[in-house]
């Protein structure tokens, strides 16, 4: 039997933060912190409008253009005809025969999450027409965003169900495994400084304590495992007219590694960016000092 490969240490090397946060609480302003830390900054976008946030925020703050880099993958918008059909379907049949359907009209227009593979698989730069190769081939001097996980979770959705009006219970587990798969390629074979952006969902606890936020994607088994993959997951706020990060939000599973129990954290990434590239360093020069002792 085939073993499994392992990561090497190049590999590892990546870090991976997930930054979440409900709308206007400067998610996107945190991003142009990176280029702040000296790294150029590629953004995929896969919710409309990204574009807007990140360049207000880099005009506001002077800082150079030539750092960012753009893509996009839109989820799917549907021409009116078949939205049409959609909806005419809908409305003529009763809902055990809806569940009944195998597939609608339309299907191939839901072929977003195929393009997001091929977009992390050769970056082309929107701004510049370049293309910058697989993601995974890139060094510390880049940061790779992803805005969002939330976009992503729908694209990964309407790969399966294709514009069904409605979901059977294993099309959302081969949506989710799907979606779990990209997000483990990324944060395992990914060696430049990753971060995803997600939106938050409020839900009842089960026990009654209140409500419980979490990271708006697939079902409720994939949020829970998102801070294995992780090595910070960190809450994006607005405090008045100020932006703010919490690593101590109550009801709210997050993770810290670099960052200290706050829920009052400057909004700029550079306490982990610093510590990624300490880290870097310790490891070049012990992996220098090992091969030099087996060369002596």
């Amino acid at each position: 039997m085939t073993q499994p490969q392992q990561p090497s240490d190049a590999r590892r090397d990546g870090a991976a933060v997930l930054l979440v946060g409900g709308a206007g609480s400067g998610k996107t302003y945190s991003v142009s912190t990176l280029i702040e830390c000296g790294l150029d900054v590629f953004i995929l976008g896969c919710e409309p409008r990204f574009l807007e946030s990140i360049e207000a925020a880099i005009k506001e703050r002077n800082l150079p253009i030539d750092k960012l880099h753009w893509s996009h993958v839109y989820p799917a918008t549907v021409g009116w005809d078949t939205l049409i059909t959609q909806v005419r379907t809908i409305g003529s049949m009763p809902y055990e025969s809806l569940s009944k359907i195998k597939t609608m009209t339309g299907k191939d227009q839901y072929q977003q999450f195929v393009e997001v593979y091929r977009a992390l698989s050769n970056f082309k730069d929107e701004r510049t027409g370049k293309s910058f190769g697989p993601v995974d081939s890139w060094g510390p001097d880049r940061a790779l965003v992803i805005d969002s996980l939330t976009g992503l979770a729908k694209m990964s959705f309407d790969l399966v169900q294709g514009g069904k009006p409605t979901a059977h219970e294993g099309e959302w587990g081969v949506a989710m495994t799907n979606l779990e798969n990209l997000l483990h390629k990324l944060t395992s074979d990914v060696r430049c400084f990753l971060v995803m952006l997600g939106h938050i969902e409020r839900e009842p606890d089960p026990t009654g304590a209140g409500t419980m936020l979490t990271v708006g994607t697939l079902g409720r088994k994939l949020s829970p495992k998102l801070g294995r993959m992780f090595s910070e997951v960190v809450h994006c706020h607005r405090n008045g007219t100020q932006y703010q990060w919490s690593t101590i939000t109550p009801m709210f599973d997050l993770k810290r590694r670099v960052l200290p129990l706050s829920e009052t954290i400057p909004p700029t990434f550079k306490p982990i960016v610093d510590a990624w590239r300490e880290r870097l360093t310790t490891r070049q020069l012990t992996a220098t000092s090992t091969h030099a002792g087996e060369q002596s």
